[in-house]
């Protein structure tokens, strides 16, 4: 089995799970509908093109660092009524400042995930994190790995490990405060007892189906260093 990791750092994110009207929430990391629609993105495939191929990879996400919740108050005029006239409608529009994530996608197919991988590389549109103002701070491909993890020779990325064990093998993108002693991890899980409705059966209707996940922490020592996180320089 082989994982896709894929790292995910934005001053701002935003990964809509239930919103309504005028008020837009955001999930505490990013939802498999983001994370699909980020590989859509990277390899130029458009919202009435199928999915079903990316939306069947289980996915993981490790929460390095939570961000912090924040919202935006915007307002937006001329919007037509059901009596056919216009108003001005106030929205509260939620968001993740400075969170980091290690995404990972698993596969028994490796050449699915060479071409996930390749295309993170070289997006043929431009990918953002939930929102289009909201750019990454690095690039989603990531450009090394340590040696004691087994992977392909040519795409550090892609780690020769099943997606939990990958998560939790790979070193952390960014620094922690001390009183952090673990990390979140949310994998996707038949045997899960939390149900997200999340997963995208296409993007030009709207409509998606539930999966199940489970819930799990990393715990971590802090070694008074950084031999324990990866510089964020090896992301380029």
């Amino acid at each position: 089995m082989h994982t896709l990791l894929i790292q995910i750092a934005g001053p701002m994110q935003s990964w809509g799970l239930s919103s309504r009207f005028a008020e837009r929430d955001t999930a505490t990391e990013p939802t498999k509908s983001g994370i699909v629609g980020l590989i859509c993105a990277s390899l130029g495939r458009g919202v009435s093109e199928p999915i079903s191929d990316l939306t069947r990879l289980p996915l993981g996400i490790r929460v390095d660092r939570e961000g912090k919740m924040r919202y935006d108050y915007q307002t937006a005029e001329d919007v037509m009524t059901a009596e056919g006239g216009t108003k001005t409608v106030p929205s509260k529009r939620y968001y993740l400042s400075d969170a980091v994530f290690l995404a990972g996608i698993e596969s028994a197919d490796l050449a699915v995930l060479e071409q996930i991988a390749l295309a993170l590389k070289r997006p043929v549109w431009q990918v953002f994190l939930g929102r289009k103002s909201y750019l990454p701070s690095r690039p989603l491909f990531i450009s090394r790995r340590p040696g004691s993890i087994p992977g392909h020779p040519e795409i550090p990325g892609i780690v020769n490990l099943p997606l939990y064990d990958a998560l939790v093998s790979f070193p952390r993108l960014c620094e922690l405060d001390d009183t952090v002693d673990r990390l979140r991890i949310i994998i996707e899980s038949e045997r899960g007892t939390i149900v997200r409705k999340d997963v995208p059966l296409s993007f030009d209707s709207r409509e998606y189906d539930t999966r199940r996940v489970e819930i799990k922490y990393m715990n971590i020592k802090h070694k008074g260093g950084t031999d324990d996180v990866a510089d964020p320089a090896d992301a380029f």
